[in-house]
């Protein structure tokens, strides 16, 4: 199977983290530009399976980093994971309820991506954000 285009990855990686955050727990995360932009800047470089996706960027063009994976994607459709805006909080959610997590994962077109791997990416964008700019299940 040929590589994915620069639309794929950043589509599988916007998938990858929505679920990746139900994983940890995560009900929403902020809409803060500033915020998120840091906190991607500062831990896409160190995620161990950055290098599956190389049209995904760290850096400040938004036709490359955070603001083409993190996004009001609610109308997505046969999606493993998505993202909708509400006010000022991005919520996460999976397009099928009734599917594990695992099994949502199975949409993705990367494979080679685990839950562990995407739960860690979203761990570490968590870590540079403030606790006001999370909010957690339950």
């Amino acid at each position: 199977m040929p590589g994915l285009n620069k639309d794929q990855q950043i589509k599988t990686v916007g998938e990858g983290l929505a679920i990746g955050f139900l994983n940890l727990g995560v009900r929403a995360i902020t809409t803060n530009k500033l915020a998120v932009e840091h906190a991607w800047r500062m831990q896409w470089r160190d995620w161990s399976k950055r290098s599956t996706f190389p049209s995904v960027k760290a850096d400040l063009d938004i036709n490359h980093g955070y603001g083409q994976v993190i996004h009001d994607s609610d109308r997505r459709m046969n999606t493993a994971g998505a993202f909708k805006r509400e006010g000022q909080w991005f919520y996460p959610y999976r397009w099928d309820k009734t599917w594990s997590l695992e099994e949502c994962l199975t949409l993705c077109r990367e494979k080679s991506v685990s839950l562990e791997e995407w739960t860690d990416l979203a761990r570490l964008l968590v870590e540079e954000l403030k606790d006001d700019e999370v909010v957690y299940a339950g």
